[in-house]
């Protein structure tokens, strides 16, 4: 599900525009249709989240769906993008049970049943504003400090949300969160390039330029074969650091849910590392076949 520039300034209004609802359950089916509705690498809302936790899981979805659309899509100016999340960072901090927008009325509901502080919330913001307003990563603690707003507040959501909270909960599960958006910055390689964004350090990759001028010649695969070997170890390091939360998590559901989740990151990331330089041509995806493999590789995570 896409919307459109005049449907995506409608759902930065207070009313909700053309969205608006009049009931607390309607505001929660139109955020279940959007997040169902959308393509994503990773589980969202799955069966194996307890049925009663599903529709926080996606009002939270929905506010942050929206949040990335009016930074990445089309028909925006910078600055009409920085204004916009302006006002519903604004809807954020006054939402109220009354409202008629269908995400911030329904995001009421989670914020008080699921004890969820709005910090991670604005964290997610702040990421979506540094998006409209790109800087190259110069290091990897650069990677981490963006990671640490944009990817690391969705882990504490779903840990609020399941009543999972805890402090070594939490640390675990932003080095998972870390690696997962890592993930995205190396399958979306090609796409990113397009759009000029750059997600590989400055400092590793030296003097070696990503132009067109230079991405077919020989010295350039042979360079760029060693800065996506150390990129992908890195995200695996990560995977590698938060991987035992899975243990520390006494409800079965949740359990596999991250199981799965992580899973389909190194599944994903493998693939990174099989196409080599042609990850700037090409972007893997998990598909159907692959399912098979991802549920036996999670079967055997969780009975580790």
């Amino acid at each position: 599900m896409k919307f459109r520039p005049d449907e995506i300034r409608d759902l930065c209004t207070a009313s909700g525009g053309r969205f608006a609802v009049a009931e607390t359950q309607a505001a929660f089916q139109w955020c279940k249709r959007l997040a169902l509705g959308h393509y994503e690498n990773f589980p969202v809302g799955s069966v194996l989240i307890p049925k009663m936790q599903r529709p926080h899981f996606f009002s939270v979805y929905a506010f942050s769906r929206i949040a990335d659309d009016i930074a990445d899509e089309p028909g925006f100016t910078q600055e009409e993008r920085s204004a916009l999340l302006q006002q519903y960072e604004s809807l954020l901090l006054h939402h109220s049970a009354q409202s008629t927008h269908p995400i911030f009325r329904s995001l009421d509901v989670s914020i008080r049943v699921c004890s969820i502080p709005l910090q991670p919330l604005l964290h997610l913001l702040e990421a979506f504003r540094r998006d409209i307003f790109f800087v190259r990563p110069v290091t990897f603690d650069d990677i981490y400090d963006y990671c640490s707003y944009s990817a690391n507040p969705i882990g504490e959501l779903v840990l609020r949300i399941s009543g999972a909270y805890s402090t070594e909960n939490h640390r675990k599960s932003n080095a998972i969160c870390t690696a997962l958006q890592m993930v995205n910055f190396w399958q979306d390689t090609s796409t990113d390039l397009q759009r000029g964004r750059n997600y590989y350090p400055v400092t590793l990759c030296g003097d070696l330029s990503f132009d067109a001028q230079n991405l077919g010649n020989d010295k350039f695969y042979t360079n760029f074969q060693y800065i996506l070997n150390t990129v992908v170890d890195t995200t695996y390091t990560k995977f590698d650091e938060g991987q035992s939360l899975i243990d520390s998590i006494p409800m079965m559901r949740l359990r596999s849910e991250i199981a799965l989740t992580v899973v389909s990151g190194r599944y994903i990331l493998s693939q990174v590392h099989q196409l080599g330089v042609n990850i700037l041509n090409h972007r893997p995806a998990l598909s159907a076949s692959s399912f098979p493999s991802i549920c036996i590789r999670t079967l055997k995570l969780l009975m580790r």
